[in-house]
């Protein structure tokens, strides 16, 4: 799924999306909507959970819950042609273990931040003068 984000109601997203492959059932690929407590950012693709429905009213994907939604491009190593050949069982099988593994890595990166910050405001040493900085989205 590609979202687009693009109208918010109480704690529920409507959002704008692009079906990239339908694992099991009836759905198509292409342009949809989706209705979550998840809020989607451009780009973010995931694996999702969710009843479609396509009447008078609307027509689009349902996944309220958030873990109806599990992100899978957080390390860019997603790609569906790895998904061939597979049973939908395996398929969303090696999905959740590369979330896993991706939500480990954050949790080791995240506890190595919370305690450099820790130090940084525990030390009596001053630090050097600050600088902020923005990338703009480029690497360097």
């Amino acid at each position: 799924m590609k979202p687009e984000p693009t109208r918010h109601f109480s704690n529920v997203s409507c959002s704008d999306i692009e079906v990239i492959s339908v694992l099991k059932g009836n759905a198509k690929p292409g342009l949809s909507h989706l209705t979550s407590l998840y809020r989607p950012f451009r780009g973010e693709q995931f694996l999702m959970f969710a009843s479609y429905e396509s009447n008078q009213a609307d027509t689009g994907y349902s996944a309220i819950e958030n873990y109806r939604l599990v992100p899978i491009n957080a390390t860019g190593r997603y790609l569906t042609n790895e998904q061939a050949g597979k049973t939908v069982k395996e398929q969303i099988q090696m999905i959740l273990k590369i979330r896993l593994k991706d939500v480990n890595d954050e949790l080791v990166r995240d506890n190595e931040e919370k305690a450099r910050l820790e130090l940084d405001l525990n030390s009596n040493v001053p630090p050097p003068p600050p600088v902020l900085i923005s990338t703009n989205g480029r690497s360097f």
